[in-house]
């Protein structure tokens, strides 16, 4: 999916804190819905996304994702303002 500018390389671009609601709003937006019991989980429809397919789509190292899962269980997902 694309929110931001790609660059060729083998690392993942750094994810700024403006630029966290641009990405959930994204997810949102592409149908992502999310279940949050002990952690949280990606589906579209009633399938379920692995951890690794959230990373790759939305080319996040795997300490990002991590750090999305918090801002979704802190802040929630898709209420976040522009």
């Amino acid at each position: 999916m694309k929110w931001r500018k790609t660059t060729s390389g083998f690392w993942s671009q750094p994810i700024y804190e403006k630029d966290w609601p641009i990405l959930i709003k994204a997810m949102v937006e592409s149908n992502l819905t999310v279940d949050i019991n002990n952690k949280v989980e990606f589906y579209y429809g009633e399938y379920k996304i692995q951890p690794k397919e959230i990373q790759r789509v939305w080319k996040m190292s795997p300490h990002q994702y991590r750090k999305l899962c918090d801002k979704i269980l802190v802040e929630g997902y898709g209420t976040t303002s522009d």
